[in-house]
């Protein structure tokens, strides 16, 4: 993945108000309307997103490097 990836022009980034923990992954948001729309709140308090809305996601889970000190190679090690 590019990391210096940037999202299609006319998306809206967002992001929630309380996040939750997912492994140590950054997560980026964004929205896409329908030209000329907009999104409302019915009579139940939810929210009422047009046709045609899109909701975006991204994970990033980035590099990470794990040694272990004293572990035997893989090829050497043998089970008991």
């Amino acid at each position: 993945m590019n990391v210096n990836a940037q999202p299609a022009s006319g998306l809206i980034p967002y992001a929630p108000n309380a996040p939750f923990f997912s492994d140590g992954a950054a997560k980026t948001r964004w929205l896409a309307l329908p030209d000329g729309q907009r999104i409302t709140v019915d009579t139940s308090n939810d929210f009422d997103f047009p046709n045609g809305s899109v909701l975006v996601k991204n994970f990033s889970l980035g590099t990470r490097l794990v040694v272990v000190h004293g572990a035997r190679p893989a090829s050497t090690a043998r089970s008991m």
